[in-house]
């Protein structure tokens, strides 16, 4: 969903702003794999908090298995992927609201990054959808599993 945002998102802002989708799809990720990590985390603890001071133990994540003795409550686990992919969603739109109000900042960064492929598109767009995806994807969803998984810390 994320990266369906992130396109989605690159070539509105290229469109609106005239500048290189490359660009606005390296910025959005860039974004997501670093300040939206905090996003997220300071997000789903605050709801965990939340339902834990009203009992709700089967919105806290990692909580699979609290009644059914080691087997998968699939409630459980479809109300979390809920909750989860809600708060993917509500970070990209608080992320895309602050790439916005500093888009020429923004801009200039992703300029500056992506100058050494400016003779090569084809090279730039291998870096941007291929290479820092791969690094930047695998460092968020490790530091994301972990704190998904520590549902009581």
């Amino acid at each position: 969903m994320a990266h369906v945002m992130n396109v989605m998102a690159s070539l509105i802002l290229s469109q609106r702003e005239g500048n290189n989708p490359c660009q606005w799809y390296f910025i959005t990720l860039m974004m997501d794999t670093t300040i939206g990590i905090l996003v997220t985390y300071t997000i789903l603890k605050i709801i965990e908090k939340i339902c834990r001071a009203q009992g709700w133990t089967k919105a806290i994540s990692g909580n699979y298995n609290e009644d059914f003795d080691g087997e998968i409550d699939l409630a459980a686990w479809s109300l979390q992927l809920m909750l989860w992919v809600s708060i993917v969603a509500f970070n990209k739109w608080v992320l895309l609201i602050i790439i916005t109000q500093f888009n020429a900042f923004f801009m200039e960064i992703g300029k500056n990054v992506l100058q050494p492929f400016a003779m090569s598109p084809k090279l730039e767009l291998v870096f941007v959808m291929i290479i820092v995806p791969t690094v930047m994807n695998i460092f968020q969803f490790w530091v994301q599993d972990n704190f998904i998984k520590s549902k009581n810390k």
